[in-house]
């Protein structure tokens, strides 16, 4: 027992009925705290979605290299961390060492698992040390952990509106299971009214209720025919497993929700996206030429510099607010199919990027459905970074062929804007395809807007608590385009006027 905390330990992972009775588990944004912000990387997290509905993931686990450039999705705001692991950058005896630390938020559970084998001396130093960051209100938990929702303090005024149960019907024995209760239309099953519920196991229906523990803050489920029902193997009492294990949720009357005997509450502003470093507004980067812009592809002269188009082959303009300059640029504008404006590639950063650019009415500076038309076709043709899908390519005729949408509004053009040592269009085609199928190039998609968004604008709305609607709609606009362009392995930016 160290301070107010007491440390258990059982090679069997076992914990005493007696400690669950007599003892409360560390608060989860307390547990925070053993992640601090800036000192930890996030590897893995395991999720429990507090949307019940069918069909959505209900619980997994997900491991990355690092959470902190993993997009949130539309629905983080609702999932509970039940689990991180992370590498930890920490003092031991002195000097600093990275440690592979595992967290469970709804157990309490602690371990670093890539410790060697120490004295117990020197375990009696690592548990001084927990005990201290426990206490220490000034350290903060990682901040990409934020996304997901949060502990929540029941209210009394809160009551169970759903129930589910996390266990798969095939590991109950529910030969047992018979009684008097009707069949009830499947609109009502897990719908919980004045504490009672009714529910099905293997199409047999069972009646139960529902209550909370004063004392241990948990709520218990009872029923005389679930008592009759057992888990496979070990025969133990399905109700009995319940109230043990807690593994069931909850759905309160605030939305809140119940899951692994704790309160949580969805992340009331999911339109910010996860955590301040990771926020959906670290994806739009103000850029110089954007202001002012008169048309999307310039005029009879050309790509001229109050175009998106000429903004984006200006390599001071788009290209030096990105501190990135591709060895070969090439318009991909008009013809069949037209899968981006541009193409960039550079084989010695190993960088490929895809580019859309479009212009909006010059006077709108917030305007959501600007981004429509450009975003769908962001991820129309994602398809581009699969390898294995031939329809949306760089071929060498395309390449080869002159840019010229309207005789009468533009001239003809050469496709490829630039290229370093002047490689043939066929060379330039095997080179992307070659960027495509290496998985150490790293992969971009751009949008480039022409007035329709300013840079300044958009972090004032998204620190908003109560955004306007067009507001909201660009944030979940270009949150749900970041996340289907981050499944084909691509990251997204969004350069617009500053």
């Amino acid at each position: 027992r160290l301070r107010s905390y007491l440390f258990f330990f059982d090679s069997e992972g076992r914990t005493p009925e007696y400690l669950k009775k007599a003892s409360a588990s560390i608060s989860p944004d307390v547990l925070h705290r053993l992640l601090p912000d800036e000192k930890t990387t996030i590897k893995e997290v395991s999720l429990i979605n507090g949307d019940f509905g069918n069909h959505a993931f209900r619980r997994g686990t997900v491991s990355m290299d690092s959470l902190q450039v993993v997009p949130p999705t539309l629905s983080d705001y609702v999932q509970v961390c039940s689990t991180a692991t992370g590498s930890v950058r920490t003092q031991v005896s002195g000097r600093e060492e990275t440690r592979r630390r595992y967290l469970s938020f709804t157990r309490g559970r602690l371990s670093e698992r890539t410790t060697p084998i120490i004295e117990y001396p020197e375990f009696e130093e690592w548990l001084e040390a927990i005990s201290k960051a426990l206490n220490d209100d000034a350290v903060s938990g990682d901040d990409t952990l934020l996304r997901y929702a949060k502990p929540h303090k029941f209210e009394v005024t809160e009551e169970p509106r759903h129930i589910l149960f996390d266990i798969a019907s095939e590991a109950l024995d529910a030969t047992g299971l018979v009684g008097p209760t009707p069949r009830l239309n499947v609109d009502k099953l897990w719908l919980v009214e004045k504490g009672k519920f009714y529910g099905e196991i293997d199409d047999k229906p069972f009646e139960a209720r529902i209550s909370l523990n004063p004392e241990t803050q948990r709520f218990e489920v009872e029923s005389e025919q679930l008592d009759k029902v057992f888990i496979r193997d070990t025969y133990k009492v399905f109700t009995k497993y319940l109230n043990e294990s807690q593994n069931f949720r909850i759905l309160l009357g605030t939305s809140s929700v119940y899951t692994q005997g704790r309160f949580f509450t969805p992340n009331l502003l999911p339109w910010k996206g996860g955590g301040s470093r990771l926020n959906i507004h670290k994806i739009v980067f103000g850029c110089a030429g954007l202001e002012g812009i008169k048309s999307e592809k310039g005029d009879i002269t050309g790509w001229s510099k109050d175009s998106v188009f000429g903004a984006i082959c200006d390599k001071s303009q788009v290209f030096a607010s990105a501190n990135w300059t591709p060895e070969i640029l090439v318009c991909n504008d008009v013809g069949n199919p037209e899968i981006a404006d541009f193409f960039g590639l550079c084989e010695t950063t190993k960088r490929i990027v895809m580019i859309h650019g479009k212009t909006a009415k010059e006077s709108s500076s917030m305007s959501a459905s600007a981004f429509y038309e450009v975003c769908s076709q962001a991820v129309r043709y994602l398809g581009f970074f699969n390898s294995t899908d031939t329809e949306t390519k760089l071929t060498t005729k395309k390449i080869s062929d002159d840019w010229c949408p309207d005789k009468a509004k533009h001239p003809k053009l050469k496709r490829v804007v630039w290229a370093k040592r002047n490689p043939t269009p066929g060379e330039i085609s095997r080179k992307f395809t070659a960027a495509i199928e290496d998985p150490t190039f790293s992969r971009e998609v751009w949008l480039v807007m022409g007035n329709g968004l300013s840079q300044k604008l958009f972090e004032q709305a998204v620190g908003k608590t109560k955004p306007k609607p067009n507001e909201r709609e660009m944030s979940f606009l270009f949150q749900s385009t970041w996340c289907a362009v981050a499944s084909v392995g691509a990251s997204l930016r969004v350069f617009c006027m500053r």
